[in-house]
């Protein structure tokens, strides 16, 4: 069963789809805010303790979804999910640097 929640970080709202397979915790996450460039990936903190997915390649082409897999996850613990490492695009925090 697939769930739903979403958060909003530095003003752009995040959806993230979260469910398991195969045992593994499956989480997706995506954005239609506009600059808003990507969730790279994810963090949970389980239990107190942060917790990153398992590497997997990417690609070059970005499909505008974010996947993470995380195995062993205890589902009977306290599971916090963190957007983790994401970019945005903010023309206002631009500076001009001359060389």
């Amino acid at each position: 069963m697939r769930e739903n929640t979403k958060l909003t970080v530095d003003g752009c709202e995040i959806q993230f789809t979260y469910y398991t397979e195969g045992g593994n915790l499956i989480v997706e996450s995506t954005s239609k805010s506009p600059g808003f460039k990507g969730v790279n990936q994810t963090t949970l903190r389980i239990n107190g303790k942060e917790v990153v997915p398992e590497i997997t390649p990417k690609g070059m082409v970005s499909t505008g979804t974010n996947i993470d897999s995380y195995k062993d996850v205890p589902f009977n613990g306290k599971i916090e999910l963190n957007p983790g490492i994401y970019k945005y695009s903010d023309p206002s925090r631009d500076v001009e640097v001359r060389f």
